[in-house]
């Protein structure tokens, strides 16, 4: 009761009287955070919190087990009131996408979520070491119900040889399927990671994130950024403004490919504050406003018209 009651306040808030809650300077629209940052955070904290730091968007979890406490939309678990009361939450967002739920296969509550919400793209991982094949056909299936929905799938790199990646993403071959690159998943290329000095693991890193951004720039969809720390290897989800990640060159490289999509903030070490990660988004906010020209025009956040019903 007592967190229906918060919900309800929070409506209020946001929808009733249309107040936004904004205490500092406002970031990007296109740029959002993910739920995971929001730790020991209920639902309506964090999408205040979300609010007074600057932030207009955010990438969030239907709901599911996950291996930290923070806030998802708890579709999960949710009675018919406290659904709603979410979905009214996420009415304050420009916009949202959805993460799949670790350790579930099933992308049907993600894809049905996101249309609940209003949400353009499901994020699903790679599944590196299984056969091509299967993985084609989990990731066509899912487009064909995504489609259905009015959502597109991203497919998310994560790990394992360069190729194998490349070579999912141009196989699936269907128009309700695209690619979310994630910057700090190609710390974990076989190619980047064998490397020992860490001046040129540095540069290669930062080469086959572009390398794999003009691979995919048809089908790229939706981004993933957060920086990167030397250590025991790289280590990622960190919000460095200083760090391996060469943002101003990401930047330039999306704007001569004319992405126009989500840049997602997926930043939530637990030693890190929410103010921290808060200027994170404001810094990458200027260096997108540096490129604002031509790089938001497209359509990538709006949906699919005339989707296919099957695709083999």
């Amino acid at each position: 009761m007592r967190y229906l009651l918060k919900l309800a306040a929070m409506t209020i808030a946001f929808i009733g009287l249309n107040i936004p809650l904004v205490g500092q300077e406002q970031i990007n629209g296109r740029i959002a955070i993910t739920d995971a940052a929001f730790l020991n955070h209920d639902l309506p904290q964090a999408v205040a919190k979300l609010h007074q730091l600057g932030f207009q968007s955010i990438a969030i979890h239907h709901g599911g087990p996950q291996r930290s406490n923070f806030p998802t939309l708890g579709f999960d678990q949710a009675n018919d009131a406290r659904r709603q009361q979410a979905i009214d939450l996420m009415k304050s967002m420009k916009h949202i996408s959805i993460h799949e739920t670790s350790g579930s296969d099933d992308f049907r509550p993600w894809v049905d979520a996101a249309a609940a919400v209003g949400a353009k793209i499901v994020t699903i991982h790679e599944k590196p070491g299984i056969p091509l094949a299967e993985q084609v056909s989990r990731l066509r299936a899912a487009g064909n119900y995504a489609a259905q929905r009015g959502v597109r799938i991203g497919l998310e790199n994560l790990r394992g040889p360069y190729s194998d990646f490349i070579d999912l993403a141009k196989a699936v071959q269907h128009p309700a399927v695209g690619v979310t690159v994630d910057t700090g998943h190609i710390a974990y290329l076989d190619e980047v990671k064998s490397i020992t000095d860490l001046t040129q693991r540095t540069a290669a890193y930062n080469d086959h994130l572009e390398k794999m951004l003009r691979a995919v720039k048809d089908e790229l969809c939706h981004l993933h950024v957060h920086n990167i720390r030397p250590g025991r290897g790289f280590i990622d989800h960190y919000a460095d403004i200083k760090g391996p990640l060469d943002v101003p060159r990401l930047f330039r490289v999306l704007k001569e490919l004319n992405y126009d999509g989500m840049v997602v903030l997926e930043v939530h070490r637990s030693t890190e504050t929410l103010e921290k990660k808060a200027a994170y988004g404001r810094h990458i906010s200027k260096i997108m406003a540096r490129h604002r020209q031509g790089m938001f025009e497209k359509s990538v956040l709006t949906k699919i018209e005339n989707p296919p019903s099957v695709v083999n």
